[in-house]
């Protein structure tokens, strides 16, 4: 008889064992991963004697269509290509296109009336470190602009209104007189922590 009742205690035990699988370890990953990329752009606007007549900081929204280029460059897909240029995105482009609204499902930024367009100057990558990511900066400055702008985005392309967008940005109006020049500092961060 207990022979009969143990049998029946181990079969009901592998029946129940088998009908639910295997057991799952269900232990988290210390190894964790957020990464993010953030931009931050400072412009500076100078009269013709050097001096500050307007500041914006403010930081930016990186588009889908920066998103997909950057995949396609790091992993160089097949297939449709999202990316038009497959060049650097170190242009910067400022205009007096805003209307107002922004969104990262735009495919490309507002429109934006180039007024100088100059390749930036790239510092040397900031490396990442237990604390942050990884950063780096790029300054243009626009020379004798005579516009009121409001807009910048970053680039691949030095044609006004072409190339991929990889960041993008309206801000308060800077009204610049035809001898009034304007600084650009765009900091891109790519953070792993």
């Amino acid at each position: 008889m207990n022979v009969v009742l143990l049998g029946a205690v181990i079969a009901i035990g592998l029946g129940a064992f088998f009908a639910y699988g295997l057991p799952l370890d269900r232990t988290a990953s210390t190894l964790t991963s957020n990464a993010y990329m953030t931009g931050h752009v400072t412009l500076t606007a100078y009269d013709e004697n050097g001096n500050v007549k307007a500041y914006r900081q403010t930081d930016n929204i990186v588009v889908n269509k920066g998103d997909d280029c950057m995949a396609d460059l790091i992993f160089q897909t097949t297939g449709t290509d999202p990316c038009t240029q497959q060049q650097l995105f170190d242009v910067v482009h400022i205009g007096t296109g805003s209307d107002g609204s922004t969104a990262e499902t735009d495919v490309n930024p507002l429109p934006i009336t180039c007024t100088t367009s100059l390749n930036a100057t790239t510092s040397a990558v900031t490396a990442a470190a237990a604390a942050g990511g990884s950063s780096t900066l790029l300054t243009t400055a626009f020379l004798n602009v005579g516009a009121n702008i409001d807009e910048a985005a970053l680039k691949d392309s030095v044609g006004c209104g072409n190339g991929n967008p990889l960041a993008y940005q309206q801000f308060t109006e800077i009204p610049l007189g035809a001898n009034d020049d304007l600084t650009v500092e765009w900091t891109i961060t790519i953070d792993g922590n």
